[in-house]
């Protein structure tokens, strides 16, 4: 049996993109909504525990995905990679294009809420001795970072979408 590799890098880069977007989906309607019934302090540190697991989970998935459709379009750019009619080498292009989007939506929209998020769970350790450990604003820059967190997942997701569109040509 010959594979395709071609076929294969097509598949991870649409299914990639597709399972990005349904984890950021999920981690704001799911994760977040029962993490934000905490008390601020466990609140803080469940939301940065989950925060430096997606830290790396999300570029590397990010990359792979634009790797895989880079592959396709520089494929389909060069020899017509597929059949005739099957997606123009510029529809991937794009896909890989709206995937890598995700980094800037990511440091202009949610960089300044994580950095405050951090520091809040900086001084919520030190106020762990006392009675007023709590930090209302914590719930509210959780609840800001989901928020945002929704609509960064709608990245991926073109990416996806637009790679689909591609395939059926």
């Amino acid at each position: 049996m010959d594979i395709n590799y071609l076929r294969v890098a097509q598949t991870l880069g649409i299914t990639s993109s597709a399972f990005l977007a349904g984890s950021i989906f999920t981690t704001s309607f799911i994760s977040i909504p029962s993490l934000l019934l905490a008390p601020a302090p466990l609140l803080q540190q469940q939301w940065e525990a989950q925060y430096l697991r997606g830290r790396v989970y999300g570029p590397s998935v990010t990359l792979f995905s634009t790797a895989n459709l880079l592959i396709v379009a520089y494929k389909r750019y060069d020899s017509g990679g597929f059949g005739e009619g099957e997606g123009s080498w510029q529809a991937y292009v794009a896909a890989a294009s709206l995937s890598l989007l995700i980094f800037p939506y990511t440091a202009v929209l949610l960089r300044g809420v994580n950095q405050k998020l951090v520091a809040a769970g900086r001084r919520l350790e030190k106020k762990a001795d006392t009675a007023d450990a709590g930090d209302e604003g914590v719930k509210m820059l959780v609840d800001r970072w989901a928020t945002f967190n929704f609509f960064r997942a709608f990245i991926p997701l073109s990416s996806a979408l637009v790679s689909i569109w591609a395939a059926l040509g």
